[in-house]
């Protein structure tokens, strides 16, 4: 007993492998996986397909209305739930850090009210040709809210090919979640929700749902408003953070917000940017942010150490964005005085951009050399180097 005394207690497995998970995942992304997961596994035991899924009998004749936003959130069976984790978690975030935590909320909620309410439709004019049972057909499933989201990450890239498990041939991305749909109608039988849903999401990506998406002033009013406690939530990413690099995000999992913080104490990037730091200053930074980025999250119940609940990895992650701007709009001035080929002061600024978005990708999971590699076979852009490391990995 005395031998065990000195030692500290060690770690909980179940826990550090949650706190390494979560670290790397923003806020919606977090929230939505741990809702399903909890939901799913309660409906082993109990039947919740009835209090939660859509159809014409409990959502119009009962004026059950809450059911077109909870008929997807849940999946039955284990299996079903595994592979929709999977391919939440390695999508949702790119979408997240993209139109931000608000933006991927308000999206999610417009699929998964338009899906539901098509397939009201769809089941009412059922009844109306003579179909008894129409009214008791559900639409049930997270995967009615995935679909479309696939078909939207595949349609910013639609002729980029794509790989579907074992299938021998690339698939053209604009195709892919039609060959996915088929797959899964092989093994499960045709689901008509699931088909509509899809539709759902072909229609947001050709515009035909403009008119439902969010502004980024609208955006960016919530996460002042509505939101604001949520704002200031670990890994919540702020939307609108910038206009050249909607990619950025501004609070990051696992590292807390910049110090200079906007208005109700929600950050822009305009404010990180135009801290301009000194020499000294951004040689500490470096230092700070090579320690405060090796590790990041908080344990449950604790209080954590200083860089990541203190200020550390938040000037530090601060004066990192600035020393980077500064770093590229010295080379830029330099170039422009010591040459007179225009050319030395693109590839400057070229440099500068590429620091930026190795820090994203960072930022998404993925190593510096990863990093350089995809921006160096997409050409330096973020969205394609993005999707060519999922796809490697």
């Amino acid at each position: 007993m005395s031998e065990n005394a000195g030692n500290p207690p060690s770690e909980n497995p179940i826990l550090s492998a949650y706190n390494g998970w979560a670290s790397t995942k923003p806020f919606v992304t977090r929230s939505v996986t741990l809702v399903i997961i909890s939901t799913s596994l309660l409906s082993m035991f109990i039947n919740i397909g009835d209090a939660l899924n859509n159809n014409l009998r409990y959502t119009i004749y009962g004026l059950e209305i809450y059911r077109l936003i909870t008929a997807c959130l849940w999946c039955s069976g284990i299996l079903n739930l595994i592979f929709a984790v999977l391919a939440f978690n390695q999508m949702a975030p790119r979408l997240e850090h993209s139109s931000g935590s608000a933006g991927l909320l308000a999206l999610m909620l417009c699929l998964d009210l338009c899906s539901n309410a098509l397939f009201l439709i769809f089941s009412l004019l059922l009844k109306m040709m003579g179909d008894r049972i129409a009214e008791f057909k559900s639409s049930q499933g997270f995967w009615n809210i995935l679909m479309p989201l696939i078909v939207i990450e595949c349609m910013h890239t639609p002729d980029s090919p794509r790989k579907l498990f074992f299938f021998p041939c690339d698939i053209p991305s604009k195709f892919y979640p039609i060959a996915l749909f088929g797959l899964f109608s092989l093994f499960s039988g045709v689901r008509i929700d699931m088909a509509l849903s899809l539709l759902v999401g072909y229609a947001y990506s050709a515009g035909k749902l403009d008119r439902l998406k969010p502004s980024n002033a609208r955006l960016k009013s919530w996460d002042e408003g509505c939101l604001r406690n949520f704002a200031n939530r670990e890994g919540y990413v702020v939307a609108g953070g910038g206009g050249s690099e909607p990619w950025l995000p501004l609070n990051n999992p696992g590292r807390n917000p910049p110090a200079t913080r906007g208005v109700n104490g929600v950050s822009t990037l305009s404010q990180v940017q135009t801290q301009q730091p000194r020499a000294s200053e951004v040689n500490k930074a470096i230092k700070d942010t090579e320690m405060a980025f090796k590790g990041s999250g908080r344990t449950l119940g604790g209080s954590g150490n200083g860089l990541r609940n203190g200020s550390g990895a938040s000037s530090a992650r601060a004066l990192r964005l600035a020393a980077i701007e500064a770093r590229g709009n010295s080379k830029v001035t330099e170039n422009a005085v010591n040459s007179e080929n225009f050319g030395t002061e693109v590839s400057s600024s070229l440099l500068a951009n590429t620091d930026h978005e190795i820090m994203v990708l960072q930022d998404m999971g993925y190593s510096v050399d990863e990093a350089r590699e995809a921006l160096r076979v997409s050409n330096g852009d973020i969205s394609q180097a993005a999707n060519y490391l999922s796809e490697s990995r």
